[in-house]
């Protein structure tokens, strides 16, 4: 009996535990740029800092470092003591790490809390679809995915209007934010549990994991993860440098930011729906290219943005190319993996993401220092080219292969 036919798609108890599982993976995804409008007031506030310039955006990526480092392990992990533990221990490190900044004055505490932070993100971030997906099989998993990832969208849409709004009256203020863990505490603790199939494969995890590991196709999945890498750094971009453009071209002030962000995001929940229609008429090669195009084509409208009609239209495009992102990469590795492995699968796409976004500061601040914003945009650019390149290969490689 499948997961699909042994649950019940409908009850009270069934949408109350998708529902927490989708708002815990939500939280996780606006960690980060729920306080980036506030990174200029950090700045100044610690203007005597030695690198503030780079401790400031540290502030937003240092979470995506250890979210990152996480992954692979609790995937690992969790194949072996289930799934809820970890996600209502990352919960409730989440709710205390999260809004502990707004009461300290010292930078490097900050940083550390963001630190914790970052690791209750890498098991939210990871486990929550996984443990969602544990429920379901086929169609009605392809439809609780498409509803993660508008929720992983749609949530930190919400919460970023809501940081570019209070860093406006102070840069503290956004990080009560991630007091929002609270009050997903008591459905986490009373209606997340594992699937019984998850148990059974924990229970055999120790049999099976070298016959597993056998199948798993190494150089497919380690190529993918370095497409993933470099997709993960355009991400970045929103909440570390839009804020700088904007003050740099005189654009707007924090609210603005948070604005703009937030409505990329929003824009990417909205299209998240339309993957499962789109993957039954493209390969995922080509839709790779296609948000590749995307985020390429954003880059350069903004590195030419002077007014906030030229800002919108990057960013529109910049949504565009990255809705389909979370879905098509999610599927694509699940597709070329055995079941046993597909946590730790997922963990692996998790730190190729999140390495990629912890790297664009330390990779793009050279060009940004030395020429300013506007070629590290088009340096991106012609990175998702490159990308775009790669997977039209791959789709040309593939027909050949089918032709004979």
């Amino acid at each position: 009996m499948t997961a699909e036919t042994a649950t019940p798609s409908h009850g009270y108890e069934t949408r109350i535990r998708d529902l927490t599982l989708i708002g815990l993976g939500g939280i996780s995804g606006f960690a980060s740029a729920a306080v980036a409008p506030a990174m200029p007031g950090i700045a100044v506030h610690f203007a005597g800092t030695p690198d503030i310039d780079l401790l400031a955006r540290l502030v937003v990526a240092l979470p995506t470092a250890l979210f990152a480092l996480t992954g692979p392990l609790i995937g690992w992990v969790s194949d072996r003591v289930g799934r809820r533990l970890p996600l209502i221990l990352a919960a409730f490190l989440y709710a205390v790490a999260g809004p502990l900044p707004y009461f300290l004055d010292d930078l490097w505490s900050i940083l550390g809390c963001r630190a914790a932070l970052g690791l209750a993100m890498g098991v939210l971030f990871t486990l929550a679809p996984a443990s969602l997906g544990d429920w379901y099989e086929g169609a009605a998993r392809n439809r609780a995915i498409a509803w993660y990832g508008a929720g992983a969208a749609g949530v930190p849409a919400v919460m970023i209007v809501c940081g570019g709004v209070l860093a406006e009256y102070g840069w503290r203020l956004p990080f009560l934010l991630h007091a929002v863990a609270l009050p997903l505490l008591p459905p986490a603790l009373l209606q997340v549990r594992d699937a019984p199939k998850t148990v059974a494969r924990t229970a055999a995890a120790g049999a099976t994991g070298r016959l597993v590991a056998a199948r798993v196709p190494w150089a497919a999945l380690i190529g993918l993860y370095l497409a993933i890498f470099l997709i993960g750094m355009t991400f970045m971009q929103l909440p570390l440098n839009v804020p700088f453009l904007l003050v740099e071209r005189a654009i707007g002030g924090p609210s603005v930011a948070g604005l703009g962000i937030a409505a990329t995001m929003a824009i990417m929940a909205g299209l998240s729906f339309a993957y499962p229609w789109l993957a039954r008429r493209a390969a995922r090669p080509v839709i790779f290219a296609g948000y590749a195009v995307g985020l390429g084509f954003g880059f350069v409208v903004l590195a030419f943005a002077w007014d906030v009609a030229a800002l919108a239209l990057g960013l529109l495009l910049l949504a565009l190319g990255q809705s389909m992102v979370y879905a098509n990469n999610t599927t694509w590795l699940m597709a070329i993996t055995p079941p046993g492995v597909r946590a730790r699968v997922i963990g692996g796409m998790v730190l190729a993401i999140y390495a990629g976004q912890f790297s664009a500061p330390f990779l793009l601040l050279p060009i940004i220092r030395a020429a300013g914003l506007a070629p590290s945009f088009l340096a991106l650019s012609a990175a998702m080219a490159l990308l775009c390149v790669t997977m039209l290969a791959i789709v040309r490689r593939d027909a050949r292969r089918r032709g004979g």
